[in-house]
């Protein structure tokens, strides 16, 4: 009984790759919402022609993350990974952002942002 519970569970989290919530797109951390979110983020990739929100350079795409300039971390659940609602950036850099709002990260010196982004400390 509890392995068929199981295998329901696993069907029904899987079939939901998003959900919609106040208005939010958020994708599931299942393989298809995981495969919705690398959709989204090469959507986004192609939209900003490549360049980094962060650092304003070319950004290949294997090196690319998502950036939620509302603050992913600092609101939780209150992400939004919607295309209009992300940005591309270098992982480096978004690491080195951490919580920091995308307004504050953007009042720091070009040439930090972009030292940031290319993963010098």
């Amino acid at each position: 009984m509890i392995a068929r519970y199981n295998r329901i569970s696993a069907k029904r989290k899987a079939k939901g790759a998003v959900r919609i919530a106040g208005g939010r797109e958020i994708c599931s951390t299942s393989p298809a919402g995981r495969a919705e979110y690398q959709r989204r983020r090469e959507l986004r990739w192609d939209m900003d022609r490549g360049i980094c929100v962060l650092c304003e350079q070319f950004c290949p795409l294997n090196q690319a993350t998502t950036e939620h300039p509302g603050g992913r971390g600092m609101g939780g659940s209150k992400r939004d990974d919607s295309v209009q609602a992300i940005r591309i950036a270098h992982w480096f850099g978004n690491n080195a952002k951490g919580s920091m709002t995308l307004e504050r990260y953007l009042e720091l010196p070009l040439e930090i942002r972009i030292r940031n982004c290319k993963g010098f400390k």
